[in-house]
């Protein structure tokens, strides 16, 4: 009877591979990685995105120059402002339907607007995009208390990676990128910054009109967070100087769970999903593997056991959400990598062309000189 409740050491040992396999084979099996969308920018275009933000939330713009054309700089506009029009447009109703043509709106402006139908909402967007500008202006010594976003960047990513990719050649490059990455940590949670306990009124809205320089040092998206004030619309720009395909994205602490205290940004999907994920292992929500288990164990597992193969199954979630991170990382190099090294190929085609055109070019000349010199001495002739 007492072998029947207890589990030998070699029960044990197929239990942990039995679980830990199924750990693995589910995290990766439901794990869905989330590409951000490229948008396709001509040279002197300028291209946005919106998205509908509340009072108290933390909202983190993404910005990614993955390719250029033409052997242009790797570099990008970036515009960050809001809100543009008011949170009303697209609010949800009783019945989960959005609104946006059936009551009284105010718009950037603060104007009353006559109620007037419009057959879409992105309509009813623009009426209000298009007192944006007069609005700033009007308001541009009141951004503090209007709670206005109006921020201006100019990235470059032309250079990026070049110190990196000599570190990575002495096996040094992660080591380091750690070190920098834990003292950021570090500093983030001495300040005490995006602690989620903030109040939003004590957050600062930069009234000037300068445009902030970046370069960045690594090959990686450039973000920016802010803590919003004022619920509405708010949008992402980006003018390109040269045809490029840039991801573009706006993340709502709201809507993923809140902000990562290493990184000080909106958590991204991937880091949503391996939270759900823990959390359900947590909470063993899975109930095929609760099936298997009871079917397999018929109480044989104790408490400990299931504690301890819960917190097995975490770390493998967390092994398996760290991998899913690097790749995406080293998708974002070999993008960058990729164009340039197409780049770089038709850079050394053109200066293969146009040396041998120099050679034939000098060659000809040569045999066309010592031909004229033959011809006008007679020498030979004696």
């Amino acid at each position: 009877m007492i072998a029947a409740l207890s589990l030998t050491p070699r029960s044990r040992w197929w239990l942990c591979c039995f679980l830990l396999g199924s750990a693995l084979t589910t995290a990766v099996s439901s794990y869905t990685y989330s590409y951000p969308i490229a948008h396709e920018i001509k040279a002197k275009h300028t291209q946005c995105i919106t998205s509908r933000l509340q009072r108290g939330d933390f909202a983190t713009w993404k910005v990614f120059v993955v390719d250029v054309k033409n052997d242009g700089r790797r570099s990008a506009a970036v515009q960050i402002e809001g809100p543009i029009a008011n949170d009303k447009i697209g609010a949800l109703d009783e019945q989960g339907n959005r609104q946006w043509d059936n009551a009284k709106l105010v718009d950037a402006a603060g104007m009353d607007m006559l109620k007037r139908k419009t057959n879409t909402m992105g309509a009813a967007l623009q009426q209000s995009i298009n007192n944006w500008p007069q609005f700033v202006q009007t308001n541009s010594k009141h951004f503090q208390e209007s709670g206005i976003i109006h921020q201006a960047f100019h990235i470059d990513w032309t250079f990026s990676g070049e110190s990196e990719d000599a570190i990575a050649a002495r096996a040094d490059f992660s080591r380091q990128k750690e070190r920098s990455r834990e003292e950021e940590r570090q500093r983030r949670q001495r300040e005490n910054k995006y602690s989620g306990n903030e109040s939003v009124e004590n957050e600062v809205y930069d009234e000037t009109n300068r445009i902030e320089q970046i370069i960045p040092e690594y090959i990686e998206p450039f973000e920016w967070t802010k803590h919003i004030k004022a619920a509405g619309w708010y949008r992402l720009c980006v003018q390109a100087e040269d045809s490029i395909s840039a991801e573009l994205d706006i993340r709502s602490s709201a809507e993923l769970g809140g902000v990562n205290g290493d990184t000080g940004h909106v958590f991204t999907w991937e880091e949503k999903q391996e939270m759900d994920e823990e959390q359900n292992y947590k909470n063993l929500e899975d109930e095929k593997m609760r099936e298997e288990l009871e079917e397999m164990l018929k109480g044989q597992v104790g408490d400990y056991d299931l504690q301890t193969t819960r917190r097995l199954m975490s770390e493998v979630n967390h092994v398996v959400s760290q991998i899913q991170k690097l790749q995406g990382e080293m998708k974002d190099r070999m993008k960058v990598h990729s164009g340039d090294a197409r780049r770089n190929q038709k850079k050394i085609a053109k200066s293969g062309m146009i040396e041998t055109v120099l050679y034939l070019t000098i060659t000809l000349f040569q045999l066309w000189t010592i031909r004229r010199w033959l011809l006008s001495s007679n020498v030979l002739g004696r």
